[in-house]
């Protein structure tokens, strides 16, 4: 893949309209606020599968622009935060999701194209394989937003017929 061709990859599972379904974008509008802490079982919440998203995207753009190790399951739970989220988090998030999209977009732009045949520091694969799995990442994770959504929509309609 070339750099033109990993950016539109991201362009297209974030909010163009892939072939698997809807983008990330698609799924993100419909999380209401009161969604975010919805979660099945002990499964994660939606909040904390969207903030799993940004901490990935987060990486993996720190990665492309200081070239150093990753990391991967740290102790410091900022992968899989265990919390509860204030409905104004949903804006927040929402921010931060395009602000993650904005910022891997353009530092793959800055990056010179042999840049993504180069092996990340610590690891046995490119930088070009390393935004594929970012990419990969989040389609995997569209699958679990799309269910505890449905859910939780689901679950509101239940919980009105009781009243």
């Amino acid at each position: 893949m070339n750099k033109q061709e990993i950016i539109n990859s991201l362009h297209e599972s974030f909010e163009g309209k892939p072939w698997y379904g809807n983008s990330l974008s698609t799924y993100l509008q419909e999380v209401h606020a009161d969604m975010l802490n919805f979660s099945i079982g002990d499964g994660h919440s939606i909040g904390q599968i969207i903030e799993h998203i940004i901490y990935w995207r987060e990486l993996v753009t720190n990665r492309l622009k200081n070239h150093t190790e990753i990391i991967i399951g740290d102790d410091s739970g900022s992968e899989w935060p265990c919390k509860t989220y204030p409905a104004e988090m949903q804006n927040t998030f929402f921010a931060q999701i395009r602000a993650t999209q904005k910022e891997l977009i353009l530092n793959i732009e800055r990056s010179d194209e042999t840049l993504l045949y180069k092996t990340v520091p610590g690891k046995d694969y490119t930088f070009a394989y390393l935004i594929k799995g970012v990419i990969d990442h989040d389609i995997y994770h569209l699958g679990q937003l799309y269910y505890l959504i449905s859910a939780a929509k689901k679950a509101n309609e239940n919980s009105g017929k009781d009243d």
